[in-house]
């Protein structure tokens, strides 16, 4: 079977693309591999979930930067989830600044999550257990870590302040070990990122097989997403959205040479003008100093034929003028 669609890019779409992941987990026919996907990431077991209105704006990719990729509720009310997928780095985020945009950006959404319980009251031990869990297609971290890493409210030796917020980070750039492994010796969490990381790539299809055939609920998400690729407005809204993402890094790139020439320009010109101004100071001082030696020669000069002259009037001669004030003697016989 051809590995590429007729659009240039591959058969099955990528999991981890935003718009894809989330059409993937927002169907009414994925609560079941949703709910097992965050159990498996929290270490919390999950009955179902409910996922609440947070529709992908088609029409205004921007849109979607200020919205969840799923936001759900647990079926028994204890616990609500924010879910963000990120394919690639935040803008302004790179391996330069550690990638700290994503990870504050996880802290915000957190503490938004859990702060926007309507009907709660003042009693803020009746506020339902808020989690987000962000996975990056990308390493977040310059220290080392796992494929998940969870983050509580608590201090350096271990006391808990409130176990009412929870976050919760998952690197998919760390299943390059993980598809190592067999589907066997997997666990929940390690099947879930190989298949949100891998399922698109062609060479892993025979691990993704062991993996859905190891997990019922894997099998559903991989069946949403098969059905999701071979849909004609769903592959046109993600070629749509790719093209809008690289656009938007052409003019990243652009306006940063721009930038840098700029850079460049205004860097030579206060260099030119810093030397000129530079050249006219030392000008200056070069020219009181060579000024002054000048008058100071000038000076001794002077001094000198008053000397000669006088001693010549007192018939001094010229041998004896010129061994006292050390000048040669044709300079003595030139002095009148």
């Amino acid at each position: 079977m051809n590995e590429t669609a007729a659009d240039g890019y591959p058969r099955i779409l990528p999991a981890y693309e935003d718009g894809i992941f989330q059409s993937v987990f927002s169907r009414t026919e994925s609560r079941l591999p949703l709910a097992d996907m965050i159990s498996s990431y929290i270490g919390v077991g999950l009955t179902g979930v409910t996922v609440l209105g947070n529709e992908l704006p088609i029409k205004d990719t921007m849109a979607k930067r200020g919205v969840f990729d799923i936001r759900c509720t647990a079926t028994d009310g204890a616990s609500q989830f924010a879910i963000e997928m990120q394919a690639d780095p935040m803008r302004y985020d790179s391996s330069r600044n550690e990638h700290a945009n994503i990870r504050h950006r996880s802290v915000f959404c957190l503490a938004n999550l859990h702060a926007n319980q309507a009907g709660r009251g003042l009693d803020y031990s009746a506020f339902t257990k808020s989690y987000q869990i962000t996975i990056c297609n990308y390493s977040p971290f310059k220290e080392a870590h796992g494929l998940l890493e969870e983050f509580l409210l608590r201090n350096r030796h271990g006391l808990v302040l409130a176990d009412a917020v929870r976050s919760v980070i998952v690197d998919l750039s760390q299943t390059k070990g993980t598809v190592e492994k067999s589907a066997s010796d997997m666990t929940a969490a390690e099947k879930w990122s190989v298949f949100i990381a891998k399922a698109n790539e062609p060479k892993y299809s025979d691990l993704i097989r062991k993996i859905t055939q190891s997990k019922e609920e894997i099998a559903m998400a991989m069946e949403a997403l098969t059905s999701i690729s071979m849909d004609a407005n769903e592959r046109a809204r993600f070629v749509s959205r790719r093209i809008w993402e690289q656009d938007m890094e052409h003019e990243r790139v652009y306006w940063q040479k721009e930038s840098r020439r700029e850079g460049r320009e205004e860097g030579l010109e206060e260099g030119r003008i810093e030397g000129r101004e530079k050249g006219l100071a030392e000008g200056r001082l070069e020219g009181r100093f060579e000024g002054r030696l000048e008058g100071q020669l000038e000076g001794v000069e002077d001094a000198k034929r008053t000397m000669v002259i006088e001693m010549k009037k007192r018939d001094f001669s010229d041998d004896v003028i010129a061994d006292i004030v050390k000048l040669p003697i044709e300079k003595i016989r030139e002095m009148e």
